[in-house]
C-alpha cells in the first residue's frame, strides 16, 4: 500500500501529541511511489475532516489551526446554556463541547500516473487510506469563557452590586480589563 498513513495521525508541530482546540497542527503524510510511478497528480482529503486543516495538493502536508469544538460541525453534543449564577454554580451550564476529545476520521487519497506497456504515463492511480485525528478540549478555554461569562453575567450579589472579579487586589467590572490582568494560564490560541 503506497500510502503509509493510516489510523491515529498524531500533530508533528509542536508538542508530537494531539492537537488542543485553535492549536496548528501538520502531519506529513508517508507514502511509497506505485510501481511504474510516472507523476504525481494530486494529493486530497474527504470525510469528516477537521475545520481549519487541509491538505496541500502537491506535496501531502496536513495542516491549518484546527478550529474550535463550536466551529466544528461534527461536534455539537453540547452542554445547554445558561447564564452565569453570581456564584458559579451552574458553571457547567456553558454551551460547551461535552466529550473532553473528538476523533474526526477522514481519507486521504493520492493520485498519480502510471506508465503503460508501451512507456507512455497514461494509466491513472488512485490510492487512499483511512486515518483520524484527535482534537482536544483546551481547558484553559474553558477557563477563559468562564470569566467572561462571569464578568458579563447580569447576575448581582446579594448586596446588588454588578458582577465583579478581584484579581491581585485590583477589581475589575468589564472582561477586557479583567482579561487583561489575569495572571493566566489563558495559554489556548484566542
Amino acid at each position: 500500500m503506497p500510502i503509509i498513513s493510516s489510523g491515529h495521525i498524531i500533530n508533528e508541530a509542536g508538542p508530537k501529541d494531539n492537537p488542543r482546540e485553535k492549536e496548528y497542527y501538520e502531519y506529513q503524510t508517508k507514502f511509497t511511489d506505485p510501481p511504474k510511478f510516472c507523476t504525481h497528480l494530486a494529493w486530497t482529503i474527504y470525510g469528516d475532516v477537521p475545520k481549519g486543516i487541509s491538505i496541500d495538493s502537491g506535496s501531502g502536508l496536513i495542516s491549518g489551526v484546527i478550529k474550535w469544538f463550536p466551529d466544528q460541525p461534527s461536534c455539537q453534543d453540547n452542554h445547554p446554556y445558561e447564564e452565569l449564577e453570581y456564584d458559579g454554580a451552574n458553571w457547567i451550564k456553558d454551551g460547551r463541547f461535552k466529550p473532553n476529545t473528538y476523533d474526526f476520521h477522514f481519507t486521504i487519497q493520492r493520485d498519480t500516473l502510471t506508465l503503460d506497456p508501451n512507456g507512455a504515463c497514461s494509466i491513472p492511480v488512485t490510492e487512499t487510506n483511512k486515518v483520524f485525528i484527535t482534537e482536544v478540549k483546551c481547558n484553559n478555554i474553558n477557563n477563559e469563557l468562564f470569566v467572561k461569562r462571569y464578568m458579563e453575567s447580569t447576575k448581582t450579589s446579594e448586596l446588588g452590586e454588578r458582577t465583579k472579579i478581584h484579581v491581585d487586589g485590583n477589581v475589575y467590572t468589564d472582561y477586557d480589563s479583567a482579561k487583561a490582568a489575569m495572571p493566566g494560564p489563558f495559554k489556548c490560541p484566542w
